[in-house]
């Protein structure tokens, strides 16, 4: 067996065992799961064949069994095929936004490092402690081989002290070694516990700013469904035939954009008859109160707030019948939604087509059209209003499911705080038991042994 080398120099304890990651392996495993997760892999994997290597050189196999960072790495790295597979557009969001969210902070990471400590280089410095317990494990070994070796060719009352004192300062330096890879348990827990944060502050802002893009994705989907508007209050004489096949394309498309808006104006109209019944009107207001946490004079804010996302995520009937204005129950959408529908262009356009064909009705003289257009002028502003926090409501459900994000800081915390906290007490929990384990196995000392070892080696 090879025997170790000695402590060296400070410029090699924290060089470790050389694998140190650069700052962008460390930013895209923070960011991307996928790249930690094979990152954790190949870390193991390593860690495997350097314990194996160590007892194919004749070391014991009791000294080098491998900790469970490979089974861990495997579990987690199969936990993420099975979240891609189930959910793609919410694994793929996620990685890729979190990987450019984690570089774009990786600056100010790299100052908070100054302040809190590497975690990459505190691993290297307790591989470069571990290095020195291993060494003073063999070390140990040696003089206690030594001592062992004068029985034979020493023998008497001082040839027996000499073997007994030998045999102490072997069992201080072992108990040396113990406290050494103390330290190094205590390095390798605090770079997890910066590693936690890091990741923790860069998946709650990934959530917030997958969150922001599905509510500005459903504002859009909303704007451009409502400027239907405009294409269903047309005169159905206005069409005309063209030949281009792009220009036919898009009259495709402005009349799919028409039959949207008309589409969701007739679930519109059938909410609202709904919201008018018995006392559905009350109930609306109170799940308005429940969800903006103005219940009870505004006590309880924040668990006001997540009982009503319970409440929704547990029926999106439910959510879509209630979620309404109670003055005129008209739908309520999300973020990035004009607060005044008639400062919009679909509404005015619209408004306009509505005013020409009720013009046209009166030159005319059809009063039963001109009775229906101008019962529909009536409501053309309810209406929109309506189709427009319906369908922002319905595309940011829809968007949200297949792409996840979250709207409030609370509730991005508190997805990204689980997230973390599974995943470390997974890893610290085999951690855990494999180091009681082991320490059972090969009787390690505790600390009050290991100290009372040192005095009397070392006296």
């Amino acid at each position: 067996m090879t025997a170790p080398q000695g402590p060296g120099d400070f410029q090699t304890l924290n060089r470790g065992d050389g694998h140190q990651k650069d700052w962008f392996a460390q930013a895209a495993g923070r960011g991307s799961s996928w790249v930690g997760a094979a990152q954790d892999v190949a870390d193991a994997k390593r860690e495997v064949q350097e314990s194996a290597q160590q007892v194919a050189q004749g070391g014991d196999l009791a000294d080098n069994v491998p900790s469970p960072d490979l089974g861990v790495a495997l579990f987690s790295a199969r936990a993420e095929v099975l979240t891609s597979l189930a959910s793609p557009g919410q694994s793929l969001m996620s990685n890729g936004l979190g990987f450019l969210v984690s570089i774009v902070l990786s600056p100010l990471i790299e100052l908070a490092e100054w302040a809190i400590g590497d975690p990459e280089q505190m691993r290297s410095t307790g591989e470069g402690w571990e290095n020195v317990a291993r060494w003073l494990d063999s070390v140990a070994e040696q003089e206690q081989g030594r001592a062992q070796a004068t029985a034979q060719t020493w023998i008497g009352k001082d040839g027996d002290a000499f073997r007994t004192q030998m045999s102490e300062f072997s069992e201080g330096v072992k108990a040396l070694a113990a406290d050494i890879r103390d330290l190094k348990s205590t390095l390798d827990m605090w770079a997890e516990i910066i590693d936690m944060f890091i990741e923790f502050v860069i998946q709650t802002i990934t959530e917030l700013v997958i969150g922001l893009i599905v509510q500005w994705l459903a504002a859009l989907a909303a704007s451009w469904i409502t400027a239907g508007a405009s294409v269903a209050t047309a005169s159905a004489g206005t069409a005309v035939q063209v030949g281009a096949t792009g220009v036919r394309i898009g009259a495709r498309i402005t009349q799919l954009q028409g039959k949207l808006f008309q589409l969701f104006q007739k679930v519109e109209r059938l909410l609202q008859k709904m919201r008018e019944m018995g006392k559905l009107r009350q109930v609306i207001k109170t799940t308005e109160d429940l969800r903006e946490g103005k219940l009870f004079d505004g006590k309880f804010k924040m668990g006001q707030e997540m009982a009503g996302r319970i409440m929704d995520r547990q029926s999106s009937a439910f959510k879509f019948l209630t979620h309404a204005d109670a003055e005129d129950l008209t739908s309520k959408g999300g973020k990035f939604l004009k607060s005044d529908i008639k400062e919009t262009e679909a509404f005015q356009k619209a408004a306009k087509n509505l005013d020409d064909r009720i013009a046209e009705a009166r030159r005319l003289d059809d009063g039963k059209a001109l009775d229906a257009l101008t019962e529909q002028r009536a409501n053309l502003e309810k209406d929109m209003k309506g189709v427009q926090g319906l369908a922002s409501g319905v595309t940011g459900t829809v968007l949200q499911g297949a792409l996840g994000g979250k709207t409030t800081l609370g509730q991005a915390a508190f997805a990204a705080g689980t997230d973390v906290a599974t995943d470390a007490a997974i890893k610290q929990g085999a951690h855990q038991i494999y180091d009681t384990g082991k320490g059972w196995f090969q009787g390690d000392l505790s600390s009050e042994q290991r100290d009372a070892a040192q005095e009397r080696g070392f006296q």
